[in-house]
């Protein structure tokens, strides 16, 4: 039977006309909407207007047809977003960043109001998993006043499991990508991680699903040298959801370590250590060792089971290893799935 209270858009550009002159009135366009051909005053773009996303209370204005996109314009929207404005390098890029996640909100809102089902939307919301995996790695250095790194994983998240539930009605060349994904979001969590393997053992023959089991058996045991060995081996995307696994499999690490080599007369090179955790930059190694009460001189670190501290912060730095395979792939060929 037919959903009679279902509502479909009508709207059949990024923007509807009566948003866009409601912002132009109040002073509400973002930079990237304005007409910038004119000199003297602000005014919108039209052909660069995007929806805004909006929380208000007042559900009746959120139903408006007028006010929809239909599935097809929603798709041009994550495009445009994807390939006009991730590019764009006169703003930085957290900047960027906070008006393509306020886009892409609207664009799932518009979405889940008109219950949208289609090859259109699985194509919109592997888009914005590779977007939220992308940010979170670009951005990770920013202070958390200018990037929230929780609010991003859990958009992330909450686009990942909407795109598992459309997966069960349409299929997609990319779903051996977002299986993998999958598994390193939940590697953290051993009881889901195992549960979500057998879940998916029909795609576990993919050579990319495979070697993420490979490298998430290794975090699991704790296996730092093969860990890193194999994490470089990767595709991009699958890569860049690693990250947050880096500071943990290090310190548990160094924990190891510290009891092994623990020596008054051992000194270890810190050369070695970096070599074994994929760091480079040997400040950045000892300032870990460090943060584990690990006693260090310019070169070596000095081990003693009884001074180790587990750090509870850790934080995030970008990798030069990464960088590297970065340099070779724009953001928007990476979010597009052109890895």
């Amino acid at each position: 039977m037919a959903n009679t209270d279902l509502v479909v858009g009508t709207c059949n550009q990024m923007c509807s006309e009566k948003e866009i002159r409601w912002r132009e009135r109040n002073g509400l366009l973002h930079y990237f909407e304005i007409n910038n051909a004119l000199k003297h005053e602000i005014k919108a773009d039209p052909k660069k207007v995007v929806k805004q996303f909006s929380r208000s209370a007042a559900g009746k204005q959120l139903l408006s047809p007028s006010d929809l996109r239909p599935s097809p314009i929603l798709l041009k929207a994550v495009n445009y977003l994807i390939e006009e404005i991730l590019p764009r390098t006169e703003l930085p890029w957290v900047a960027i960043y906070d008006f393509v996640n306020d886009r892409i909100q609207a664009i799932r809102q518009d979405m889940t109001i008109q219950m949208i089902e289609d090859i259109n939307s699985v194509e919109i919301l592997e888009k914005c998993v590779r977007f939220y995996i992308t940010a979170s790695y670009v951005l990770c250095e920013e202070p958390s006043s200018k990037f929230d790194q929780h609010l991003n994983s859990q958009q992330l998240s909450i686009c990942l499991e909407r795109l598992f539930v459309l997966y069960h009605k349409f299929k997609s060349k990319y779903i051996s990508e977002f299986i993998a994904i999958y598994f390193v979001e939940n590697v953290a969590y051993t009881e889901t991680y195992y549960r979500s393997v057998t879940m998916f053992s029909d795609y576990l023959s993919s050579d990319e699903v495979k070697l993420c089991i490979q490298i998430c058996t290794a975090y699991i045991n704790g296996n730092f040298i093969q860990f890193f060995k194999l994490v470089k081996k990767l595709p991009n995307i699958i890569l860049l959801c690693f990250l947050h696994l880096f500071p943990s499999i290090r310190m548990n690490a160094l924990e190891t370590l510290n009891i092994a080599f623990s020596s008054n007369a051992c000194k270890f090179p810190v050369s070695i250590l970096g070599s074994w955790f994929s760091v480079t930059d040997k400040e950045y190694m000892l300032q870990l060792c460090r943060d584990c009460g690990i006693k260090t001189d310019d070169s070596n670190a000095y081990f003693n089971k009884k001074l180790f501290s587990r750090f509870s912060n850790l934080s995030f730095k970008k990798e030069a290893f990464i960088d590297e395979k970065l340099k070779k792939i724009s953001l928007s060929k990476l979010i597009n799935g052109l890895n």
